[in-house]
């Protein structure tokens, strides 16, 4: 059987982060479809969080080297469909447009698949026009409406069954959990806020298990203000987790998700709290409307205010919270689980 040639064309951690982690599970299920037979370049220019949004000379000759071996690869053979998961800030507009001045004329189908494709753009207007050839792959399912866009929702890529929701906590301190790399625009301390103004009430006592690496902010900034705050025996600073038994036991752990962000595309990390039933408190960025069903598996909110009265509503109710949760379930199974995801990748890569 002849099988057909796909350069896949991604970042790869290091480092980790949503993007990076997405290419590497999803490049993992193609390799399952015996019709493919793949070739991966490694597009990463960046080798930590902090050098991704800067230039350096160091930077520069890396893009350099990933695009003489593509270059290079293109030469060797002929490739069927070009796959490019790709950051859409300056360097990943500069590699794609690169890509594909060097490969058009070769793949038969071309796939973008970029987290920040969530909204049209000039950018994505002008390669539509000008390379006809290209369908971007869009997690938001509004815009999978639109001309020469596909459907492909994140997962995350966890393989476990999770078919118990979440019972009410009683008689003890709630967990919430942020599993989010340290950027401001995150709103790292928005929630340190909420924690402190929701512990001052006399109900429930909550306490926080922040994950992820140093960005824009670093640890010591972070301590620094629960210092301030008064809550740095609410808060326990884990750092990255890239164990996989390690995450699940904070997702297990967990009894409340809150994410105050100001800008996001489709947080794998929310993705985790909707596959372990756990109920959602969310800004609405990017596609988080689809992960979160206001007031069916959490609440979307706007306000500082609105975040703490979501807080107490859903550790108010025995029968709120436990709903919540098995809605979490349900959405996770319909939409999320790796079983959903595959349907939708083997189906775009092989018709």
């Amino acid at each position: 059987m002849n099988k057909r040639k796909v350069l896949f064309f991604a970042n790869f951690p290091p480092p980790m982060n949503g993007s990076s982690k997405v290419s590497e599970e999803v490049y993992n299920m193609l390799r399952e479809i015996n019709s493919l037979e793949l070739t991966i370049i490694d597009s990463t220019v960046s080798m930590s969080l902090k050098e991704m949004n800067g230039y350096n000379y160091q930077k520069l000759k890396r893009l350099y080297a990933v695009l003489n071996q593509l270059y290079t690869t293109v030469r060797r053979a002929h490739y069927e469909i070009l796959y490019m998961a790709l950051n859409t800030n300056m360097i990943g507009i500069i590699k794609i447009l690169l890509t594909l001045i060097l490969t058009y004329s070769r793949p038969e189908k071309i796939f973008i698949h970029s987290h920040l494709f969530t909204t049209y753009s000039r950018f994505q207007s002008f390669l539509i026009h000008f390379f006809p050839k290209i369908s971007f792959i869009t997690m938001d399912s509004s815009r999978a409406l639109l001309k020469g866009h596909l459907f492909l929702p994140n997962s995350d890529f966890i393989t476990l069954d999770i078919s118990t929701p979440k019972s009410l906590p009683v008689n003890k301190t709630w967990n919430i959990l942020l599993i989010s790399n340290l950027y401001s625009f995150k709103g790292i301390f928005a929630l340190l806020e909420i924690l402190k103004q929701i512990n001052q009430k006399d109900r429930l006592r909550f306490r926080l298990d922040l994950v992820g690496d140093e960005g824009d902010l670093s640890f010591d900034d972070i301590r620094e203000k629960c210092s301030y705050l008064g809550i740095k025996n609410s808060v326990t600073l884990l750092g990255p987790v890239y164990d996989r038994d390690e995450k699940i036991s904070l997702l297990r752990k967990a009894d409340l998700v809150v994410y105050p962000s100001q800008k996001d595309y489709m947080p794998v990390f929310l993705i985790e709290s909707l596959h372990f039933g756990i109920p959602i408190v969310s800004s609405n960025v990017g596609c988080t409307d689809q992960l979160v069903e206001h007031g069916v598996n959490g609440m979307i909110c706007n306000t500082f205010k609105e975040y703490i009265t979501a807080i107490e509503h859903i550790s108010s109710s025995k029968s709120i919270y436990e709903s919540m949760s098995r809605n979490s379930l349900r959405l996770y199974k319909e939409m999320y689980s790796q079983e959903a995801i595959r349907r939708v990748l083997y189906d775009i890569f092989l018709n």
